[in-house]
């Protein structure tokens, strides 16, 4: 972003805070419009640029996604170790054991109801 920012300082009469907001807000896809390349040419460019820099930050977002949910399943896992939770029990929790009725679930439903 700062990079980018200074390729607008050159480009535009931009200050350098004026050019660092407009990659901030076109980057994060607000994109107000109150600052926009003059130049078709700058124009192209700031669409590469925003292209590339968007997939970027989806890129960066997603790793963090990744670390993040590891990290909360360890920590989990360490505390379900402690209060004695272990993935058999959860599986049991999720499936529980059908138990037979004597055969009476498979008996249509009229008949149930005058059971």
């Amino acid at each position: 972003m700062l990079a980018g920012a200074s390729m607008f300082i050159q480009w535009e009469t931009w200050t350098y805070f004026e050019a660092f907001y407009f990659i901030f807000v076109s980057m994060s896809t607000i994109g107000f419009g109150d600052y926009v390349p003059e130049h078709p040419i700058y124009m192209m460019a700031t669409f590469v640029y925003l292209l590339f820099g968007m997939a970027l930050t989806s890129m960066c977002i997603n790793v963090v996604q990744e670390s993040l949910t590891a990290n909360f399943r360890r920590a989990a896992d360490k505390i379900g170790g402690r209060i004695g939770w272990t993935e058999k029990c959860i599986d049991e929790e999720q499936q529980p054991e059908v138990k037979s009725n004597d055969g009476i679930d498979d008996l249509p439903l009229q008949v149930r109801a005058a059971n």
